[in-house]
């Protein structure tokens, strides 16, 4: 896949921030295509690989951000002003 800045359309240069865990996560897949294909990418590509596979099946992203989601606690409160409890 080329790279966002080598494409014929137009683009935005936007900071994003991301979690170590992430950066960590892009790296290690850089390596490992490295090591796989012999190819270097950077961590933009990679992204731009992520969000183009995205925009042909964002059926398949829908289902894994939804199944990732975790429901919402609910707060009861006690009459008289006591603490609330947490309920599932």
């Amino acid at each position: 896949m080329p790279d966002a800045t080598n494409d014929s359309g137009h683009y935005l240069k936007i900071t994003v921030v991301l979690l170590h865990r992430h950066v960590a996560a892009l790296d290690a897949l850089a390596v490992s295509i490295r090591l796989r294909a012999g190819v270097a990418l950077s961590r933009a590509s990679i992204i731009d690989a992520f969000i183009a596979a995205s925009v042909r099946r964002p059926d398949t992203l829908v289902e894994q951000m939804l199944q990732k989601r975790t429901p919402k606690r609910r707060i009861k409160r006690r009459k008289g002003g006591a603490k609330g409890r947490v309920t599932h």
